[in-house]
């Protein structure tokens, strides 16, 4: 064996088993330095490791073809159940048959909707999804967010972005990032409900920090809130507002998409902060 080569041997282990083994010695003055690496383990852990990404990609392609094969029925159930709803009188239907048609319609467009953003969820972990940066004034993006979804008339938004604060993500990604993360400050938050975004800037890192007043996150449910279908409380706020635990997973994907993370502190009972964290690209790399 030439110095510093690798060589392959097969020792013995103590119940007598062959073990192979990597070995590589090094000199160092009148000494050598040897190292041994045990082949066995090492192709075990290669080879579970291997099954893993196998399983990991059937489920993605499981999770991607049962959505596509949800969503083709659900279309044309909603399609005519609206024709109904919006025609009851013409088609004769009583009023205890068209609240029956809306309790149909509202459940049918929900399942829709869980359907659709599954497949969201799907093709962001199989990198499906691409990005389009470009300048975005936050400012702006964080008004639009607000107005579009009436958050202002839901609860006392307070907000403070620096003056020309400008962010390098794909603005439509990064505006259901925001919507996402406002849309649950808004919804959880306790009478009188404050949400408070903030935003600033410190060397090549950016920074939004949404915070509310509402019943906070069990410390041990806050290592999973960004997993599929988790939720800070299921026993109650998936009841109570009807949430599918698929917004933040999805936000928190997307935040990675565009080179940045989201990170959560929460008190019980006061409150809880999410924070959009971005990286800019160093202007002066090469």
């Amino acid at each position: 064996m030439m110095e510093g080569s690798p060589c392959e041997i097969v020792l013995r282990g103590h119940a007598g088993e062959q073990v192979p083994v990597l070995l590589t010695c090094v000199r160092e003055g009148r000494e050598y330095r040897c190292s041994v690496l045990d082949l066995l383990s090492l192709r075990s852990y290669q080879e579970m490791e291997q099954k893993v990404r196998a399983e990991a990609a059937r489920w993605q392609d499981f999770t991607t073809t049962a959505a596509h094969e949800l969503r083709t029925p659900l279309q044309p159930v909603l399609g005519y159940l609206g024709l109904l709803y919006d025609g009851r009188t013409h088609y004769g239907i009583s009023d205890e048959a068209s609240q029956m048609l809306r309790v149909c319609l509202e459940n049918v467009d929900r399942e829709r909707r869980i359907v659709n953003r599954m497949l969201e969820l799907s093709f962001l972990d199989n990198g499906k999804m691409k990005s389009r940066p470009t300048e975005v004034d936050l400012a702006a993006l964080i008004e639009e967010v607000l107005k579009s979804h009436g958050f202002t008339r839901r609860a006392r938004c307070e907000v403070s972005v620096p003056a020309g604060m400008v962010v390098q993500v794909d603005k439509e990604q990064f505006y259901l990032v925001l919507e996402s993360i406002v849309s649950n400050a808004v919804e959880y938050s306790k009478d009188p409900r404050v949400v408070e975004i903030s935003c600033g800037e410190e060397g090549r890192r950016q920074w939004v920090k949404v915070r509310d007043n509402g019943p906070g996150i069990d410390p041990a449910k806050l290592k999973t809130i960004f997993e599929p279908f988790s939720l800070g409380d299921s026993e109650t706020l998936s009841r109570r507002y009807g949430r599918m635990g698929l917004g933040l997973p999805i936000a928190e994907r997307y935040a990675r998409q565009n080179g940045g993370w989201i990170e959560v502190e929460s008190v019980l009972g006061k409150g809880s902060t999410f924070t959009i964290v971005l990286e800019r690209e160093d202007s002066g790399a090469a």
